[in-house]
């Protein structure tokens, strides 16, 4: 890996540690008739203990999904630098759905061994498979069966888009990112603060949550000399405000905030890239990020209901023992299934791509693109 992106590499252990946290500790004590519905089993109806309130107050499921958001946008034009765009997109199907698709089967069978085990109701459609593992659940109307797949529903959209205006992105630059991520964000910012405006946006999700990705591929075009350090702060500051306001008033403030820090923090590690050496524990947890944040929610549930109301364990046991299992399910997941896929993709990207070169990087500018 080259050592300027090593920061993004440790970046995805950290936002791996966020959604752990924010579902296997708070999610879990604060929904949990969610917990329940999702793991055929019973609601504990347990308060959660004061530290969990305390910790409820920050977001941080949405922290880490916003730092997942802008390493793609980051390192998604990086493919692309080497591969056509029907050579990136073969590359990213083979990177998405055979993991993805390992990882809801697998759910769908240790949620059908929870419903035998609790005794309850098997209830999910055949519908709602096949649309979840087209990743299309949000346009056929079903509901998600493993709580997480909204974001790659979004990260397939987002590699669609980057393929199609990379030339446009190459020629006009920040300019081609900051309109996009801030056209539809405003939008939806102002028909929320006005009713009697409306632009027809109903998709609130898409048209905030892509264009928070572009924001990372404003890192990646400064990475490249090909817009100065300044312009990167100031055209990302704009972006994240309209975004930002958009989430506020359309989701929530909570998740606003969360995707500001991850800007933030984003922003503070990319200045600093140079002077980050290899971890070798977040370089591990980025290893199997992509496994671990399709297997942690259902997995985590499911164990952690067994341990404490089948077994009658403690938390601290059970919510180690679900941090494991997950963990476990990944790493397998991982070696079975993903780098065997990912090489795959490359040799048939290869072959489709022969003869077909990628597109140029813009030149660089002078020196004082560092500024």
């Amino acid at each position: 890996m080259q050592p300027k992106i090593v920061f993004a590499d440790h970046l995805r252990g950290i936002a791996a540690i966020m959604v752990l946290v924010a579902h296997a500790v708070i999610l879990y004590w604060t929904q949990p008739d969610l917990v329940a519905y999702y793991t055929f089993s019973v609601s504990s109806g347990v308060q959660p203990p004061t530290v969990v309130r305390w910790l409820s107050g920050f977001d941080f499921g949405s922290f880490g999904v916003g730092l997942f958001f802008l390493i793609s946008g980051f390192v998604i034009p990086i493919s692309l630098e080497r591969l056509t765009p029907s050579r990136f997109l073969i590359a990213r199907v083979l990177r998405i759905w055979p993991t993805y698709l390992a990882a809801l089967a697998t759910g769908l069978a240790i949620r059908y061994v929870s419903s035998c085990y609790w005794h309850t109701r098997f209830h999910v459609e055949i519908s709602d498979i096949f649309a979840n593992a087209l990743l299309a659940q949000d346009f056929f109307g079903s509901a998600s069966l493993d709580l997480v797949n909204w974001t790659l529903s979004l990260e397939v959209q987002f590699y669609i888009l980057v393929a199609l205006i990379y030339p446009a992105l190459l020629i006009y630059r920040e300019r081609v990112v900051v309109y996009a991520a801030c056209i539809l964000p405003i939008m939806l910012a102002t028909q929320a603060m006005l009713p009697f405006v409306h632009f027809g946006l109903v998709a609130v999700r898409p048209a905030a949550c892509l264009p928070f990705m572009l924001i990372g591929t404003l890192f990646y075009l400064q990475m490249k000399g090909i817009i100065t350090r300044r312009s990167m702060i100031s055209n990302g500051l704009f972006s994240v405000l309209a975004i930002v306001i958009s989430l506020a008033k359309c989701i929530n403030p909570a998740m606003s905030v969360s995707y500001a820090m991850a800007f933030g923090t984003f922003l503070a590690l990319f200045l600093v890239r140079g002077h980050i050496g290899r971890n070798r524990v977040l370089a591990a947890l980025s290893a199997i990020s992509y496994p671990l944040y399709l297997v942690h929610s259902v997995t985590g549930y499911i164990v952690l209901q067994f341990m404490r109301l089948g077994l009658g364990a403690s938390y601290i046991t059970a919510v180690a023992a679900a941090i494991a299992a997950s963990l476990v399910l990944a790493t397998l997941l991982h070696f079975a299934i993903e780098r065997p896929s990912m090489a795959l993709g490359r040799r048939l990207s290869s072959i489709v791509g022969a003869g077909s070169p990628s597109l140029p990087l813009a030149p660089a500018l002078s020196s004082g693109a560092s500024r």
